[in-house]
């Protein structure tokens, strides 16, 4: 996740002709206001998602960091995993690591 600090103007040259286009300084936010918990792959869904139960009953979906994707570590039913919510929504979760 990151965070917007200002807008620059930048010049890009492509052989004859530039353009002029705003790009974003961008900081990443600190991953203290990520939310971590545990939970157990319910569903499997396409398109690499996952619908994971936290033991307090609330159900959200997940995706496979990145991190998993590259290693190319797959998830089935009833899998447990470590998972972090943006505290702004708490519907969808980042599945971190599994357990």
């Amino acid at each position: 996740m990151y965070f917007l600090i200002s807008c620059l103007p930048v010049k890009i040259v492509f052989s004859d002709s530039y353009f002029l286009v705003f790009s974003s300084k961008l900081l990443p936010m600190s991953s203290a206001n990520e939310i971590q918990a545990k939970g157990t792959v319910v569903e499997v869904m396409k398109g690499g998602a996952y619908r994971v139960q936290l033991p307090n009953g609330h159900r959200c979906i997940a995706r496979a960091s990145g991190e998993l994707r590259l290693s190319f570590i797959r998830l089935s039913l009833g899998d447990q995993v470590h998972l972090e919510f943006n505290p702004y929504d708490l519907s969808r979760a980042r599945i971190v690591l599994p357990a």
